[in-house]
Protein backbone atom coordinates (compact mmCIF):
# COMPACT_ATOMS: atom_id res chain seq x y z
CA UNK A 1 0.00 0.00 0.00
CA UNK A 2 1.39 3.56 -1.00
CA UNK A 3 1.89 6.17 1.53
CA UNK A 4 -1.69 7.66 2.51
CA UNK A 5 -2.45 10.98 1.79
CA UNK A 6 -3.60 11.64 5.42
CA UNK A 7 -4.62 10.09 8.25
CA UNK A 8 -8.40 9.81 10.09
CA UNK A 9 -7.76 8.94 13.62
CA UNK A 10 -10.96 7.92 15.41
CA UNK A 11 -10.45 8.40 19.29
CA UNK A 12 -12.35 7.91 22.52
CA UNK A 13 -13.39 11.81 23.78
CA UNK A 14 -13.36 9.87 27.68
CA UNK A 15 -13.10 6.50 29.04
CA UNK A 16 -10.19 4.48 30.36
CA UNK A 17 -8.41 4.58 26.96
CA UNK A 18 -8.74 8.14 26.34
CA UNK A 19 -5.84 8.98 27.95
CA UNK A 20 -3.64 7.01 25.96
CA UNK A 21 -5.28 8.27 22.86
CA UNK A 22 -4.02 11.55 23.46
CA UNK A 23 -0.80 10.46 23.83
CA UNK A 24 -1.17 9.01 20.15
CA UNK A 25 -2.60 11.92 18.98
CA UNK A 26 0.43 14.14 20.65
CA UNK A 27 2.93 11.50 18.45
CA UNK A 28 0.79 12.51 15.22
CA UNK A 29 1.10 16.13 15.78
CA UNK A 30 4.51 16.30 16.27
CA UNK A 31 5.87 13.98 13.24
CA UNK A 32 3.45 16.73 11.32
CA UNK A 33 1.54 14.10 9.84
CA UNK A 34 -2.02 15.60 7.53
CA UNK A 35 -4.17 14.07 10.59
CA UNK A 36 -8.75 14.62 11.03
CA UNK A 37 -9.25 13.65 14.83
CA UNK A 38 -12.30 12.73 15.35
CA UNK A 39 -13.77 12.09 19.06
CA UNK A 40 -16.50 9.27 19.95
CA UNK A 41 -18.04 9.95 22.93
CA UNK A 42 -18.90 6.06 23.55
CA UNK A 43 -21.14 6.95 26.92
CA UNK A 44 -24.28 8.42 25.06
CA UNK A 45 -27.03 5.60 23.95
CA UNK A 46 -27.78 4.16 20.86
CA UNK A 47 -24.49 3.64 20.40
CA UNK A 48 -25.73 1.23 17.00
CA UNK A 49 -27.23 4.26 15.38
CA UNK A 50 -24.72 6.88 15.79
CA UNK A 51 -22.31 4.10 14.76
CA UNK A 52 -23.91 4.06 11.06
CA UNK A 53 -24.26 7.73 10.68
CA UNK A 54 -20.63 7.96 11.75
CA UNK A 55 -19.44 5.25 9.27
CA UNK A 56 -21.54 7.21 6.39
CA UNK A 57 -19.57 10.35 7.58
CA UNK A 58 -16.35 8.77 6.86
CA UNK A 59 -17.32 6.60 3.35
CA UNK A 60 -18.03 10.43 2.38
CA UNK A 61 -14.86 12.29 3.74
CA UNK A 62 -12.45 9.35 3.89
CA UNK A 63 -11.57 9.19 0.06
CA UNK A 64 -7.67 8.27 -0.04
CA UNK A 65 -6.99 7.81 4.10
CA UNK A 66 -6.12 5.59 6.39
CA UNK A 67 -8.52 5.41 9.24
CA UNK A 68 -6.51 4.34 12.50
CA UNK A 69 -9.26 3.67 15.27
CA UNK A 70 -8.67 3.28 18.98
CA UNK A 71 -11.46 -0.02 20.31
CA UNK A 72 -11.36 -0.66 23.94
CA UNK A 73 -14.28 -2.68 25.80
CA UNK A 74 -16.91 -0.04 25.51
CA UNK A 75 -16.20 0.85 21.79
CA UNK A 76 -19.33 0.10 20.11
CA UNK A 77 -20.09 3.02 18.10
CA UNK A 78 -16.65 3.39 16.89
CA UNK A 79 -17.26 -0.38 15.70
CA UNK A 80 -20.14 0.47 13.90
CA UNK A 81 -18.62 2.95 12.55
CA UNK A 82 -15.92 0.96 10.66
CA UNK A 83 -18.34 -1.93 9.95
CA UNK A 84 -20.47 0.48 7.83
CA UNK A 85 -17.62 2.35 6.36
CA UNK A 86 -15.85 -1.02 5.11
CA UNK A 87 -19.36 -1.95 3.57
CA UNK A 88 -19.43 0.88 1.65
CA UNK A 89 -15.77 2.30 0.97
CA UNK A 90 -13.85 -1.05 2.18
CA UNK A 91 -10.45 1.22 2.79
CA UNK A 92 -7.04 0.67 4.72
CA UNK A 93 -7.21 0.74 8.13
CA UNK A 94 -5.44 0.45 11.28
CA UNK A 95 -7.00 -0.86 15.06
CA UNK A 96 -5.46 -0.47 18.25
CA UNK A 97 -7.32 -2.87 20.16
CA UNK A 98 -6.98 -2.22 24.11
CA UNK A 99 -8.40 -5.56 25.46
CA UNK A 100 -8.52 -8.72 23.69
CA UNK A 101 -11.95 -9.19 22.70
CA UNK A 102 -14.13 -5.97 22.14
CA UNK A 103 -17.81 -6.59 22.34
CA UNK A 104 -20.61 -4.54 20.14
CA UNK A 105 -23.57 -3.39 21.20
CA UNK A 106 -26.65 -5.14 19.59
CA UNK A 107 -28.08 -2.85 16.96
CA UNK A 108 -31.95 -4.05 17.48
CA UNK A 109 -32.28 -4.98 21.32
CA UNK A 110 -35.73 -5.79 20.91
CA UNK A 111 -36.60 -5.05 24.62
CA UNK A 112 -39.87 -5.21 23.98
CA UNK A 113 -40.20 -9.07 23.79
CA UNK A 114 -38.19 -9.25 27.44
CA UNK A 115 -41.30 -7.67 29.03
CA UNK A 116 -43.98 -10.31 27.25
CA UNK A 117 -44.48 -12.96 29.58
CA UNK A 118 -45.95 -15.67 27.42
CA UNK A 119 -43.48 -18.34 27.30
CA UNK A 120 -43.20 -18.77 23.46
CA UNK A 121 -42.16 -14.44 23.90
CA UNK A 122 -39.46 -15.94 26.05
CA UNK A 123 -38.39 -18.58 23.99
CA UNK A 124 -38.05 -16.24 21.39
CA UNK A 125 -36.26 -13.56 23.19
CA UNK A 126 -33.40 -16.05 24.38
CA UNK A 127 -33.06 -17.14 20.79
CA UNK A 128 -32.87 -13.58 19.18
CA UNK A 129 -30.25 -12.94 22.01
CA UNK A 130 -28.12 -15.84 21.17
CA UNK A 131 -28.48 -15.40 17.43
CA UNK A 132 -27.79 -11.52 17.92
CA UNK A 133 -24.99 -11.91 19.78
CA UNK A 134 -23.40 -14.91 17.59
CA UNK A 135 -24.25 -12.25 14.93
CA UNK A 136 -22.17 -9.75 16.26
CA UNK A 137 -19.17 -11.50 17.29
CA UNK A 138 -18.71 -12.96 13.49
CA UNK A 139 -18.75 -9.08 12.45
CA UNK A 140 -16.07 -8.21 15.11
CA UNK A 141 -13.93 -10.72 14.31
CA UNK A 142 -14.32 -10.15 10.22
CA UNK A 143 -13.07 -6.33 11.15
CA UNK A 144 -10.16 -6.99 12.87
CA UNK A 145 -9.35 -10.09 10.33
CA UNK A 146 -9.06 -7.85 7.28
CA UNK A 147 -7.66 -4.65 9.51
CA UNK A 148 -4.07 -3.64 7.10
CA UNK A 149 -2.51 -4.61 11.36
CA UNK A 150 -3.79 -4.59 14.88
CA UNK A 151 -1.64 -3.19 17.25
CA UNK A 152 -1.78 -4.52 20.98
CA UNK A 153 -0.54 -3.09 24.08
CA UNK A 154 1.13 -6.02 25.60
CA UNK A 155 3.26 -8.57 23.52
CA UNK A 156 1.93 -11.78 22.34
CA UNK A 157 -2.03 -10.70 22.27
CA UNK A 158 -4.28 -13.05 20.10
CA UNK A 159 -7.68 -10.97 19.31
CA UNK A 160 -10.18 -13.09 17.36
CA UNK A 161 -7.10 -16.08 16.41
CA UNK A 162 -5.31 -13.07 15.43
CA UNK A 163 -1.75 -12.00 17.04
CA UNK A 164 -1.33 -8.54 17.34
CA UNK A 165 1.84 -6.24 16.67
CA UNK A 166 3.11 -5.29 20.28
CA UNK A 167 3.41 -1.35 20.38
CA UNK A 168 4.62 0.03 23.50
CA UNK A 169 2.16 2.52 25.44
CA UNK A 170 4.33 5.61 25.32
CA UNK A 171 5.36 7.85 28.10
CA UNK A 172 3.35 10.73 29.35
CA UNK A 173 6.68 12.46 30.92
CA UNK A 174 9.83 13.21 28.44
CA UNK A 175 11.81 13.62 31.27
CA UNK A 176 12.60 11.67 34.46
CA UNK A 177 11.17 13.33 37.46
CA UNK A 178 13.17 12.58 40.76
CA UNK A 179 10.71 10.83 43.56
CA UNK A 180 11.39 10.71 46.65
CA UNK A 181 8.58 9.20 49.79
CA UNK A 182 6.35 11.26 50.87
CA UNK A 183 6.86 12.85 54.32
CA UNK A 184 3.14 11.36 55.15
CA UNK A 185 2.30 7.74 54.27
CA UNK A 186 -0.16 7.56 51.61
CA UNK A 187 -1.35 5.30 49.49
CA UNK A 188 -3.67 5.83 45.99
CA UNK A 189 -6.10 4.13 43.44
CA UNK A 190 -6.43 6.46 40.13
CA UNK A 191 -8.60 5.51 37.45
CA UNK A 192 -11.61 5.46 35.53
CA UNK A 193 -14.00 3.58 38.31
CA UNK A 194 -15.80 -0.03 37.42
CA UNK A 195 -16.51 -3.01 39.73
CA UNK A 196 -13.61 -5.01 37.67
CA UNK A 197 -11.06 -2.21 38.97
CA UNK A 198 -11.14 -3.62 42.34
CA UNK A 199 -11.64 -0.65 44.18
CA UNK A 200 -13.66 -2.29 46.79
CA UNK A 201 -10.65 -4.55 47.67
CA UNK A 202 -8.70 -1.66 48.44
CA UNK A 203 -11.14 -0.22 50.49
CA UNK A 204 -12.01 -3.34 52.15
CA UNK A 205 -7.86 -3.90 52.99
CA UNK A 206 -7.87 0.04 54.53
CA UNK A 207 -9.98 -1.13 56.82
CA UNK A 208 -8.63 -3.69 57.86
CA UNK A 209 -5.38 -1.89 58.35
CA UNK A 210 -6.53 1.14 60.15
CA UNK A 211 -8.17 -1.39 62.31
CA UNK A 212 -4.59 -3.12 62.91
CA UNK A 213 -3.41 0.09 63.83
CA UNK A 214 -1.68 0.76 60.23
CA UNK A 215 -1.82 4.63 59.74
CA UNK A 216 -1.86 5.77 56.44
CA UNK A 217 -3.75 8.39 54.39
CA UNK A 218 -6.13 6.79 51.88
CA UNK A 219 -6.56 8.48 48.67
CA UNK A 220 -9.38 6.90 45.49
CA UNK A 221 -9.00 9.47 43.12
CA UNK A 222 -10.59 8.95 39.51
CA UNK A 223 -14.82 8.44 38.95
CA UNK A 224 -17.21 6.86 36.58
CA UNK A 225 -18.28 10.03 35.05
CA UNK A 226 -21.15 10.45 37.20
CA UNK A 227 -20.44 11.44 41.11
CA UNK A 228 -24.12 10.59 41.91
CA UNK A 229 -24.92 6.93 40.14
CA UNK A 230 -25.31 4.08 41.96
CA UNK A 231 -22.07 2.86 41.66
CA UNK A 232 -20.25 5.70 43.09
CA UNK A 233 -22.64 5.75 45.89
CA UNK A 234 -22.43 2.42 46.91
CA UNK A 235 -18.10 2.86 46.93
CA UNK A 236 -18.42 5.98 49.59
CA UNK A 237 -20.94 3.85 51.24
CA UNK A 238 -18.17 0.73 51.78
CA UNK A 239 -15.75 3.21 52.33
CA UNK A 240 -17.61 4.68 55.47
CA UNK A 241 -18.30 1.24 56.60
CA UNK A 242 -14.63 0.01 56.22
CA UNK A 243 -13.73 2.23 59.13
CA UNK A 244 -11.10 4.28 57.25
CA UNK A 245 -10.94 7.59 56.90
CA UNK A 246 -10.72 8.09 52.49
CA UNK A 247 -10.22 10.64 50.10
CA UNK A 248 -12.46 10.83 46.75
CA UNK A 249 -10.92 13.49 45.45
CA UNK A 250 -12.89 13.37 41.74
CA UNK A 251 -10.64 13.16 38.64
CA UNK A 252 -7.97 14.18 38.54
CA UNK A 253 -6.64 17.16 35.76
CA UNK A 254 -3.19 15.94 33.57
CA UNK A 255 -2.16 19.09 34.84
CA UNK A 256 -2.15 18.21 38.53
CA UNK A 257 -1.46 13.78 37.80
CA UNK A 258 2.43 14.35 38.21
CA UNK A 259 1.84 16.08 42.09
CA UNK A 260 -1.05 13.62 42.65
CA UNK A 261 1.17 10.40 42.29
CA UNK A 262 4.36 11.68 43.53
CA UNK A 263 2.24 12.53 46.92
CA UNK A 264 1.71 8.48 46.98
CA UNK A 265 4.12 6.54 49.12
CA UNK A 266 2.66 3.73 46.75
CA UNK A 267 -0.07 3.27 43.92
CA UNK A 268 -2.16 0.13 44.00
CA UNK A 269 -3.88 -1.46 40.47
CA UNK A 270 -5.83 -4.09 42.46
CA UNK A 271 -7.88 -5.28 39.06
CA UNK A 272 -9.86 -8.36 38.75
CA UNK A 273 -9.82 -11.71 37.10
CA UNK A 274 -12.59 -9.99 34.69
CA UNK A 275 -9.68 -7.59 33.44
CA UNK A 276 -7.17 -10.10 32.92
CA UNK A 277 -6.27 -8.87 29.43
CA UNK A 278 -6.14 -5.09 30.00
CA UNK A 279 -3.22 -3.06 30.17
CA UNK A 280 -3.17 0.10 32.61
CA UNK A 281 -2.56 3.41 31.59
CA UNK A 282 -2.06 4.62 35.29
CA UNK A 283 0.69 1.91 35.39
CA UNK A 284 2.55 3.53 32.89
CA UNK A 285 1.95 7.35 34.67
CA UNK A 286 3.02 5.69 37.77
CA UNK A 287 6.33 4.30 35.67
CA UNK A 288 7.11 7.64 34.59
CA UNK A 289 6.77 9.37 37.46
CA UNK A 290 8.90 6.82 39.58
CA UNK A 291 6.21 5.85 42.05
CA UNK A 292 6.16 2.40 43.66
CA UNK A 293 3.45 0.24 42.33
CA UNK A 294 1.12 -2.90 43.64
CA UNK A 295 -0.99 -4.52 41.56
CA UNK A 296 -3.05 -7.77 40.65
CA UNK A 297 -1.32 -10.20 39.02
CA UNK A 298 -2.99 -10.65 36.24
CA UNK A 299 -1.03 -11.31 32.80
CA UNK A 300 -1.38 -8.19 31.16
CA UNK A 301 -0.49 -6.00 34.23
CA UNK A 302 2.43 -8.57 35.10
CA UNK A 303 3.77 -8.37 31.33
CA UNK A 304 3.41 -4.46 31.90
CA UNK A 305 5.04 -4.49 35.06
CA UNK A 306 7.29 -7.11 34.92
CA UNK A 307 9.74 -7.26 37.99
CA UNK A 308 8.98 -3.61 38.82
CA UNK A 309 6.34 -4.00 41.09
CA UNK A 310 4.76 -5.56 43.73
CA UNK A 311 2.02 -8.30 43.24
CA UNK A 312 -0.94 -9.67 44.98
CA UNK A 313 -3.60 -11.98 43.97
CA UNK A 314 -6.79 -10.56 42.30
CA UNK A 315 -9.42 -9.90 44.87
CA UNK A 316 -7.53 -10.49 47.84
CA UNK A 317 -8.11 -7.81 50.58
CA UNK A 318 -6.19 -9.91 53.25
CA UNK A 319 -2.95 -10.09 50.94
CA UNK A 320 -3.41 -6.11 49.73
CA UNK A 321 -3.03 -5.61 52.71
CA UNK A 322 -0.15 -7.26 53.73
CA UNK A 323 1.88 -6.08 50.86
CA UNK A 324 0.94 -2.63 51.36
CA UNK A 325 1.89 -3.06 54.92
CA UNK A 326 4.51 -3.98 54.43
CA UNK A 327 5.93 -1.74 51.78
CA UNK A 328 4.86 1.58 54.33
CA UNK A 329 7.30 -0.32 56.57
CA UNK A 330 9.95 -1.03 54.44
CA UNK A 331 9.79 0.98 51.17
CA UNK A 332 13.17 0.69 49.91
CA UNK A 333 12.25 -2.33 47.86
CA UNK A 334 10.04 -1.08 45.37
CA UNK A 335 11.24 2.82 45.24
CA UNK A 336 14.24 1.73 44.10
CA UNK A 337 12.19 -0.92 41.52
CA UNK A 338 10.33 2.56 40.63
CA UNK A 339 13.72 4.17 39.84
CA UNK A 340 14.77 1.33 37.60
CA UNK A 341 11.85 1.12 35.73
CA UNK A 342 11.64 4.89 34.96
CA UNK A 343 14.63 5.11 33.09
CA UNK A 344 14.29 1.92 31.28
CA UNK A 345 11.03 3.41 30.14
CA UNK A 346 12.16 6.38 29.23
CA UNK A 347 14.84 4.67 27.16
CA UNK A 348 12.70 2.38 25.07
CA UNK A 349 9.33 4.20 24.90
CA UNK A 350 10.26 7.65 24.27
CA UNK A 351 8.43 9.66 21.66
CA UNK A 352 11.14 9.08 18.95
CA UNK A 353 11.12 5.10 19.45
CA UNK A 354 7.34 4.64 19.31
CA UNK A 355 6.67 7.46 16.62
CA UNK A 356 8.50 5.68 14.26
CA UNK A 357 7.46 2.34 14.76
CA UNK A 358 3.68 3.65 15.00
CA UNK A 359 3.97 5.42 11.49
CA UNK A 360 5.66 3.08 10.07
CA UNK A 361 2.63 0.56 10.36
CA UNK A 362 0.20 3.48 10.03
CA UNK A 363 1.82 5.11 6.96
CA UNK A 364 3.43 2.35 5.15
CA UNK A 365 1.61 -0.63 6.05
CA UNK A 366 2.04 -4.04 3.64
CA UNK A 367 -1.74 -5.29 3.55
CA UNK A 368 -3.08 -7.56 5.75
CA UNK A 369 -1.29 -9.85 7.32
Amino acid sequence: MSRADRIVYIRPASGGIQRYSQLIERLYAQAEVPLNVITVDERRAAAGWRGLMLGIRLALTSRGCMVHAEIGFHSATTVWALLVWQWLKRGHYVLTIHEAEPVLESLFPMRWWGQRRRPISSLINRLRRILDGWWRQRLVGRLIQKADHIITLQPDTTVFGRVGIYLPHPVYLSEAPAYQQPPQRAVGFLGYWGDAKGIEVLIQAAGRLTAAGVQSRWIIAGSTGDPHDEYSRSLRRLASQSGATIEFPGSIPETSMLEYLQSLSVLVIPYRHNLAGLASGMAVWATNAGVPVIASATPALKAQLDGVAGWVPPDDPVALGEAIAQHLEAPAKLTKLAAQAQSRLLAERNDQAVSSALLKLVTKGQGTQ
